[in-house]
């Protein structure tokens, strides 16, 4: 049937009489034209065929989903496509109202970067369409082009999504670059700055030096920084120092290899103010502990490499390059202002081992750059090959997941796969790591890599700077490096680069060299050296010199952009500074001059800026099935006020929900809403409390009960409802994270409950000797749930255990103060409708003379470091003439008060208490007046759980024995976080086991008694609670007797 009305569509279509209609027109004007056969009948049938192939194309349509993923690098929730990158790798899956998925798909990681369809799915239903996002990565803001990682869509509509890491820079607000420079025209500068936008040039300026700030202008002071991380609350920048051989145009750091710097930008646009010593890593081992065969101490074989800050800014981490680990510094505490005279004495500091993906054939693996992104550690170093040949070679990144400490290899890439070469020359290999040096800048040479710096782009993927080793050792003025491009694959590896390609994208840099009239003779040669015969960024291509990157990569979020050290950066004669470069095509798109010498590197690159906004949401929703999940046939719940308060219950704002039950609170700029609360004082990394305040009392909730809470132990928690009640209230307990990290997860489900309450109250008079009263009630159930009823007056509460099958249950409320006030008594039971009565308290009855007091208590946040809690609250008196000193106790804890003469209102703290979620009653006895209690429920427990135990080990084997044809490998076990128990080290045929304590952070051994047989072995060690690591090493050639050299002696005496 479908093809013959396509068919006859055709032919109509061809009819030149007949004329497509816009829809509104698509009707009979008239019954004349209803009737008039002749003229009408064609264009009947016509609009007929027409409306039958436009429904069946809509019944198709509506059987998809078809969206888009995008990175949201401002933070705004719109969708800027010439600046923001779509986002693939995210799994997106469609499930109905059964739980049930019914479609899945991943966002492109090739064509249509980040789009994704849906398919197979019922027209006109209703979905809950979830993604699961890469580890790190969080919501954008919710706005114009992004929803959240839950949304309930038909097919036919969109469900698009913004994606973001916390932490990062917000590029529509000022940031600042800060560099590392050195420099061979004699200058002293070791730290530049300028503003990334308005300082950034686009047209060639001939050696012009544009406008930036030199901010540490003797570099003997600090020496020249290697790795570099800000902190974007105080605007502190701390760095570490290059420590290499050539010491004329990189001076040693004057406190020693290990000194880490921090340098103040918090002037204003972020400019600089001054620097001091943060600390020398005193404890740290930074000499070189595993030199190449002829010494030399050369770059990357010792000192401090590249640095950078965990997102809320608590964390340093630093490449140890002479023991080949990563040091983690703890500066929570460190406040610029308050670093004392040559710096902190000592930060609490570990170390990190490599993992077994480090290992590397016939070398060492060497780490030297590092780069921290959401919630990630990134580390980039070259197996040097030192001890085999230049095949073996190779660019390793690793990737540590910080909340798991789990590793991964996410590139190993064999350097011989491309060349580098200098300002002039072309084709010089990479080769193994030694401590001879080759060529010159207009001759034949070598390039020993060494990984500089790394920075990761919005698509997820690893961009590297490589310099030659030999700029370090040698005044070589005119070697200079390269980058390359890797793109991220799907199951969070990268691709490398080839022939001018990353993953989807393709390179522009060769035939649209941005400032190069084109690339003539001398420049193709340069081509040929790249990945696959081609080079995807513009690393020089210049009209005459092949390679211009002098080092340091910086990615700022948002702009298709990083910005590099170069040579030349505007192909200008006889300058450097830094060259702006699209990501996306490899081309030049701007670029800055700080220096009138060519000869210059730039060490390292970051940026002080100002972080992105955070929000928090989400939704409030009818649970039709009692089920604690969010399902897409249930309704959010209109006009329902969320407050969100302070750890202590101070409300900072409120919101209603909108027509779909969502709420936002937000501390971007903008235009608030009902339900959308911009510029709300939300700070990053602090407790604050979301509540639905008395929902009986609110009108859309009548009728409703709170439903279940954190399915599955809170595996669900996107999909789930987070809210219990505390008191008369529906209260999330909530902890913002660094900025930028929305958070959407905050949900409250309330369902159409079976168990009713219905509460009356008596209430008693005033009695004289304590101006106190009572009340006593009843609550009548209809279809109980069996449990504990919780009866609250606000600042009184008990308890009544209700049995399964009960009708009613009766309760009496004590020690109320008489005020004449307005009261409000809420019943509320798990499984029940919350229900609540008012009455008129009797007035004050206070009698002349008479003392009396009463105590109201507010428990504050488990503090995970203690697992403490402390509750505050207030003494209200009545006739407290003679003062005295008030004993409150929680039966554990007890503190006193003094009271003065004629208060009437005191406060108190009590601190220390043990969080163990259990009901406390809190009391106070005040001699010659009076005494009170109430109850409150304290914090659940919040004890963290301990540091993650991580293990490495190293092996070094002696040589053969010849009368037993034996060896012995010694090593040592690299331990952080040491959990005490025994380690098991085997070569899988002998086997020792060694007692580690919870202090040990390295531990030697001794494995004797091997079979000597020239093959390969592995070495691994165990430890029970920390996990496993091994070592290759190969063993010695057999030495026994007979053999080929072995010849018998005799020995006679004459």
């Amino acid at each position: 049937m479908k093809q013959l009305v396509h068919l006859s569509m055709a032919r109509l279509l061809s009819k030149r009489s007949i004329q497509l209609l816009p829809r509104q027109s698509l009707r009979l004007r008239s019954a004349q034209q209803a009737t008039n056969r002749n003229s009408s009948q064609p264009i009947t049938l016509a609009l007929l065929v027409l409306s039958l192939l436009l429904f069946s194309l809509s019944a198709s349509a509506q059987t998809t989903i078809t969206s888009v993923v995008y990175f949201d690098g401002n933070n705004d929730g719109a969708y800027t496509s010439s600046k923001e990158v779509g986002f693939g790798g995210v799994t997106v899956k469609a499930y109905d109202a059964t739980n049930t998925v019914k479609s899945t798909a991943t966002t492109n990681l090739t064509g249509g970067l980040g789009g994704y369809t849906l398919s197979g799915l019922t027209s006109g239903t209703t979905y809950r369409i979830e993604f699961t996002l890469p580890s790190g990565y969080n919501d954008g803001a919710k706005g114009s082009k992004s929803s959240t990682s839950i949304q309930f869509v038909k097919p036919g509509s969109t469900a698009d999504l913004g994606v973001y890491v916390p932490g990062v820079c917000d590029p529509d607000k000022t940031v600042r670059v800060v560099a590392g420079c050195a420099a061979v025209n004699g200058s002293i500068v070791s730290v530049a700055s300028w503003d990334y936008t308005a300082d950034r040039k686009t047209t060639v300026e001939d050696e012009e030096v544009n406008p930036h700030a030199d901010d540490i202008k003797d570099n003997t002071k600090s020496g020249i920084p290697m790795g570099m991380g800000a902190r974007a609350k105080d605007k502190l920048m701390f760095f570490s120092t290059v420590s290499a051989p050539e010491t004329t145009i990189y001076p040693p750091a004057p406190d020693g290899k290990s000194a880490i710097y921090v340098a103040d930008y918090s002037g204003a646009g972020n400019t600089y103010k001054g620097f001091k010593l943060l600390t020398k890593l005193s404890s740290i081992n930074v000499t070189n502990q595993f030199p190449i065969a002829g010494g030399g101490n050369n770059i990357g074989e010792l000192g401090l490499g590249g640095l950078d800050l965990t997102e809320d800014g608590k964390t340093l981490y630093v490449v140890n390059m002479g023991k080949g680990t990563i040091v983690k510094v703890d500066i929570s505490s460190v406040v610029y202002a308050s670093i004392p005279a040559g710096g902190y004495p000592s930060l609490t500091t570990s170390e990190i081992a490599m993992p077994a993906g480090a290992s590397c054939t016939g070398g060492r693996f060497r780490p030297s750059a590092l780069e921290v992104y959401g919630g990630s550690l990134y580390l980039g170093g070259v197996c040097d090959a030192a001890t085999s040949t230049n095949a073996n070679v190779r660019l390793k990144i690793l990737k540590m997941n910080l909340t798991t400490n789990a590793w991964t290899t996410i590139l190993d890439y064999a350097m011989s796969g491309n060349k580098g070469g200098t300002l002039r020359e072309t084709g010089w290999p990479n080769v193994k790591w030694s401590n001879s040096f080759t060529g010159d800048e207009s001759s034949a040479g070598e390039i020993q890599p060494f990984v500089n710096d790394i920075a990761i782009d919005d698509y997820g993927s690893v961009i590297i700077g490589i310099s030659n080793r030999k700029v370090f050792s040698t005044e070589t003025k005119r070697d200079m490096g390269y980058m390359l491009r890797t793109f991220r694959k799907a199951d969070g590896t990268m691709a490398m680069e080839s022939a001018g390609k990353a993953g989807p994208l393709t390179s522009a840099a060769k035939t649209s060299p941005s400032k190069s009239p084109g690339l003539n003779d001398n420049d193709l040669p340069m081509l040929a050296d790249g990945p696959g015969g081609d080079w995807f960024l513009e690393i020089g291509r210049t009209t005459s010199h092949p390679y211009l990157h002098t080092g340091g990569v910086y990615i700022l979020p948002g702009t298709k952009e990083l910005v590099a050290g170069f040579s030349d950066p505007l192909d200008g004669n006889g300058n450097a500074g830094a060259r702006y470069i699209g990501y996306d095509d490899g081309v030049t798109t701007g670029g800055i001059s700080l220096t009138d010498a060519k000869a210059f590197a730039l060490t390292g690159a970051e940026s002080v800026c100002e972080v992105s906004s955070l929000e928090i949401g989400n939704l409030v929703w009818k649970d039709l099935n009692s089920d604690g999940r969010q399902d897409p046939n249930e309704p959010g719940i209109a006009g329902v006020t969320v407050s969100l308060k302070s750890s202590t219950g101070t409300l900072i704002t409120t919101a209603v929900t909108d027509a779909n039950g969502n709420y936002i609170f937000s501390n971007a700029t903008g235009t608030s809403t009902a339900n959308f609360k911009y510029g709300v004082n939300l700070q990053p990394l602090t407790t604050y409390k979301v509540t639905v305040d008395n929902p009986t009392g609110q009108t859309p909730l009548k009728g409703l009960s709170l439903t279940t809470k954190d399915l599955t132990t809170n595996t669900e928690d996107l999909r789930d409802s987070d809210a219990g009640l505390v008191g008369s209230n529906a209260e999330i307990a909530v902890t913002t994270g660094a900025a930028g990290a929305n958070n959407h997860s905050f949900d409250i489900g309330f369902n159409a409950a079976t168990c009713l309450m219905d509460i009356t109250v008596q209430r008693g008079n005033c009695d004289p000797a304590t101006n106190k009263y009572s009340i006593t009630g009843t609550v009548n159930f209809t279809t109980v749930s069996p449990g504990t009823m919780t009866i609250s007056d606000g600042t009184k509460t008990t308890t009544v255990v209700v049995a399964a099958g009960a009708t009613s249950a009766n309760f009496t409320l004590t020690g109320l103060a008489s005020d004449g006030a307005t009261h409000t008594v809420i019943a509320t039971l798990a499984g029940c409708a919350t229900d609540n009565a008012t009455y008129q308290a009797p007035p004050s009855c206070a009698q002349p003379g008479v003392c009396s007091i009463t105590i109201d208590a507010n428990p504050l946040d488990c503090d995970p470091s203690t697992n403490k809690y402390d509750v505050t609250g207030t003494l209200t008196l009545v006739n407290a003439t003679a003062g005295g000193n008030a004993t409150i106790t929680d039966g554990t804890i007890t503190t006193t008060v003094t009271i003065a003469p004629g208060a009437t209102s005191v406060p108190f703290t009590l601190a220390g208490l043990t969080s163990n979620g259990a009901q406390h009653t809190i009391s106070v006895d005040l001699p010659g007046c009076d005494t009170d209690n109430t109850t409150y429920n304290a914090p659940n427990s919040c004890t963290p759980p301990p540091p993650a135990c991580t293990i490495g080990v190293s092996a070094t084997r002696g040589e053969c024995v010849q009368a037993t044809n034996l060896y012995t490998v010694t090593g040592t076990i690299t331990l952080s976080n040491a959990v005490a128990g025994t380690a098991t080290i085997t070569d899988g045929t002998i086997a020792t086991t060694i007692t580690i304590k919870a202090t040990d952070t390295d531990v030697p051994f001794t494995l004797p008694g091997l079979t000597s047989d020239g093959t390969v072995h592995t070495l691994t060690v165990t430890l029970p609670g920390c996990g496993s690591d091994d070592a290759q090493y190969t063993a010695p050639v057999s030495c026994a007797c007979p053999s080929p050299n072995c010849f018998p002696t005799t020995i006679s005496k004459n």
